[in-house]
């Protein structure tokens, strides 16, 4: 029996999307591998520094991150200089993660790596091209995240 070769088959958009997100860790670690920073780190640094600091869970709601991986990164970002802790003030029993001015610093450095990384991914698009991808991934995102709530037990988020 004559058996298909892997590479004619059609590529599924989820092995696409998991290419583009394991080439874009790479990217990231590269780049940023001078400022120490790789992985989900860079996320936060940016969330943090457009919202000028939050709750440690606020934060992985926003980026979607599980507690267990928000806190080793934020502990990897507290060890490295990046960010400091301080109770919240609204919660004496939470932590405001805020940035320091090292991660300010960053900032240009992380910028510069998603413009970088903006222009690899749309190489020879058009703007209209551009902004079709843009739209779509996005509505692919927010698929994603409904299906996750709907998936999620009762009470817990």
């Amino acid at each position: 029996m004559a058996t298909t070769p892997r590479d004619t088959q059609p590529p599924s958009l989820g092995r696409l999307i998991a290419c583009l997100e394991r080439q874009g860790r790479r990217h990231f670690e590269r780049e940023l591998a001078p400022c120490g920073l790789g992985a989900n780190t860079h996320r936060i640094i940016s969330m943090l520094y457009h919202r000028g600091g939050c709750q440690q869970n606020e934060l992985s709601d926003a980026l979607v991150l599980d507690k267990a991986t928000m806190s080793r990164a934020v502990k990897r970002l507290l060890e490295a200089g990046y960010v400091r802790r301080r109770r919240a003030a609204r919660d004496g029993r939470a932590y405001c993660i805020c940035l320091t001015p090292k991660a300010v610093r960053a900032m240009t450095a992380i910028r510069e790596a998603r413009q970088l990384w903006t222009r690899i991914l749309s190489a020879g698009f058009s703007p209209r091209e551009k902004a079709s991808a843009v739209r779509l991934l996005a509505r692919m995102q927010q698929n994603a995240l409904v299906h996750r709530r709907e998936q999620q037990p009762q009470g817990k988020s």
